[in-house]
């Protein structure tokens, strides 16, 4: 069941046998369960929690008609109200707003490269979009490797959760650079520790070069968390 304290999204996502397929998806920085009309919109979210830049994300969260520069809370909206003869709005709702640690908002909008090539008139949507002031980026299919994927996936639930102390079982780092995940966990790290620290930027690796694993490389981190930027914010 859907979480009926959510925000209600700018615009209807019909199910699977109407017109789309939908995906739910829920986290600690976006409020209730919310719906999302592909794997690439989900993909979205979850970077957008593991990414430490993020502090807020909403779904759907305006709808612009770019002909007159005006805003609604929702499609619907729009629609309700009467309009002059003749004129027809230029609608159009970003995926996704997300807030920032310093307070900036930007419109994050997921597309297919293959819709993009379909529909090469949506640069004037984005273009529309900045002209309002808003911030607005866009992005497709092509950042989300199979390998980052999964390791988004299995930082997510940890988002937010106390991080741990290192032990002695990385004190050989400083001195030897990156080694092996395995080491680490041979060493009687626990894997939750490992992601934990991973999260905090007290040790790193590329979580796009190959999925979370014993062969996994990683390294001591001075704790930047930059590893974990995956979003053209």
């Amino acid at each position: 069941m859907l979480d009926e304290e959510a925000p209600a999204p700018a615009r209807t996502i019909h199910a699977h046998g109407l017109q789309k397929k939908v995906n739910l998806i829920s986290g600690r920085k976006i409020s209730g369960v919310n719906q999302t009309e592909s794997m690439l919109e989900s993909n979205i979210v979850v970077a957008a929690h593991v990414d430490p830049r993020v502090i807020k994300i909403e779904a759907q969260p305006l709808t612009f008609d770019l002909r007159s520069g005006h805003e609604y809370a929702s499609k619907s909206e729009l629609h309700a109200l009467k309009q002059p003869r003749g004129y027809r709005p230029w609608i159009y709702t970003p995926d996704f707003r997300v807030t920032l640690r310093d307070g900036s908002r930007i419109l994050v909008e997921g597309k297919h490269t293959s819709w993009l090539k379909q529909n090469p008139e949506f640069d004037r949507v984005l273009i529309a979009v900045g002209d309002l002031g808003h911030r607005i980026t866009l992005v497709t299919e092509t950042l989300f490797s199979s390998s980052l994927v999964r390791n988004l996936r299995l930082l997510k639930p940890l988002t937010g959760s106390r991080d741990e102390t290192l032990g002695p079982s990385v004190q050989g780092l400083k001195a030897g650079g990156p080694v092996r995940a395995a080491k680490l966990l041979s060493s009687g790290m626990s894997q939750r520790s490992l992601f934990l620290t991973l999260l905090s930027g007290r040790l790193r690796c590329d979580l796009a070069a190959q999925p979370l694993g014993p062969s996994t490389l990683v390294e001591l981190g001075d704790g930047s968390t930059t590893h974990l930027e995956v979003l053209p914010l």
